[in-house]
């Protein structure tokens, strides 16, 4: 039962990767950024952050409403920041060193949809770079109940403001399949979520580097 509820949480997790189609850039593409502005999107709230236990699993329904509501106090009591934040502004970075692009400030946004992120835009900058969580956990390994993982799954989206077209898209995840010097819950958050920021910094740098490979390599 466990590990059925393991299989159906990390599925849920991860589902929002499947979302956005990879959008390698293309080189025509990649010349015109060039000296041109670009801006970020902001969001107010974290996604939520599921703390899946082995009790917690057991329980379905139920047992998903509590891992979500541990895990976002978690988050939230630690000042646990959304990796999102990190890995848009590296990519940001990335564009405005390799393309010498502007970068306006963030742009406060409640939505996904991609023509609405163009109408909020419009104006500010004549491109639009979005990055969101898709999904974050962390879960006990279905062998080793007293050791955890922690997951992160996240997408990136960067759209052109005067034609409204998607120019470049990817996504990334990371899901540990050793338990070989996992952490334990305690190690994960003692120490206001040393543990767990740890995993998420790791988790942060590696979809950079992805996203920099898959979706800005031209």
């Amino acid at each position: 039962m466990k590990k059925i509820a393991f299989a159906v949480a990390v599925a849920a997790l991860f589902s929002g990767c499947a979302t956005i189609q990879n959008i390698p850039m293309d080189p025509a593409y990649s010349m015109a950024l060039k000296g041109q502005s670009v801006v970020v999107t902001a969001r107010a709230e974290k996604p939520s952050f599921s703390a899946m236990t082995a009790g917690k699993a057991a329980f379905a329904l139920v047992g998903a409403a509590l891992m979500i509501k541990e895990g976002n106090a978690i988050i939230n009591d630690n000042d646990v920041p959304d990796p999102a934040v990190a890995i848009r502004d590296a990519l940001a970075k990335h564009l405005a060193e390799t393309r010498n692009m502007s970068v306006a400030p963030a742009l406060n946004v409640n939505t996904d949809d991609a023509q609405q992120l163009v109408a909020a835009a419009n104006g500010s900058a004549k491109y639009v770079l979005d990055v969101q969580t898709t999904g974050w956990m962390f879960a006990y390994f279905p062998t080793d109940w007293t050791h955890y993982r922690v997951m992160h799954g996240a997408q990136a989206r960067l759209i052109d403001v005067d034609s409204k077209k998607v120019i470049a898209a990817g996504s990334c995840a990371r899901m540990p399949e050793s338990n070989t010097n996992a952490p334990t819950y305690d190690e994960l958050v003692n120490n206001k979520a040393a543990g767990l920021k740890k995993e998420l910094a790791i988790a942060t740098e590696e979809c950079i580097a992805t996203l920099k490979k898959s979706m800005l390599a031209s």
